[in-house]
């Protein structure tokens, strides 16, 4: 069963749950909070060869729900990490141990973080980071032509996205994409998987509560 409401205040919400269960009483009430935000905002870290930058700032800039901002991975400035409620890290060649340490102080924070990686990223940096994060670690790039097999639509990201599932749906081919180290971690969730059974987009939700999002292709 659910239960739909609208929350006008901005900030956080306490509630309570109860639920009449006579003659049993000492379990009726059900006390929750949650932190209900009006505007997200968004920083977007460039690298330098990337050619996809102007696809984020279309994206967003023009979504009352996003404050924009971007930054090139040669100036970064970690000052506004405090103030910003997702980060992109979009095709960056590699992950400093600087930015890695700011990212999961950010993470640790309640930051979510959704990683990009370029093809010809230096793939040691990327798994020193990952190693940091507690996310899997890349193996290859693998050039195989190849095709998406399926949607993880109940996984709760999707959650409002699509008006109704079609299960015909024709699903992309993939030219390039990184595999990454097969995981047990119950964290690890795939959001979209290729015929091989690898993810092209999964999720993870680490141990202090927040989720990191990474997206396999290059």
């Amino acid at each position: 069963m659910s239960i739909s409401f609208t929350v006008k205040v901005k900030g956080i919400n306490k509630g309570v749950l109860k639920i009449e269960d006579y003659p049993i009483t000492y379990d009726d009430n059900f006390y929750f909070s949650f932190n209900a935000q009006t505007i997200i905002n968004a920083l977007v870290i460039n690298g330098k060869d990337t050619k996809t930058a102007g696809n984020f700032k279309s994206l967003m800039q023009n979504d009352s729900l996003f404050v924009y901002k971007e930054n090139s991975d040669a100036s970064i400035d970690y000052s506004v990490f405090a103030k910003t409620n997702i980060i992109v890290l979009n095709e960056l060649n590699t992950i400093t141990s600087g930015l890695t340490s700011e990212l999961q102080k950010f993470v640790n924070a309640g930051g979510s973080v959704v990683i990009f990686p370029n093809k010809k990223s230096d793939i040691i940096s990327y798994n020193t980071a990952f190693q940091t994060l507690q996310l899997p670690q890349i193996v290859k790039l693998d050039t195989t032509n190849i095709k998406t097999q399926s949607i993880n639509f109940e996984q709760g990201l999707y959650e409002g996205v699509f008006d109704k599932v079609d299960q015909r749906m024709d699903l992309p081919k993939v030219f390039e994409h990184f595999e990454f180290t097969k995981t047990t971690n119950s964290n690890s969730q795939g959001l979209v998987l290729l015929q091989n059974g690898q993810f092209l987009i999964s999720l993870n939700t680490l141990e202090w509560k927040s989720v990191c999002v990474f997206y396999s292709f290059g």
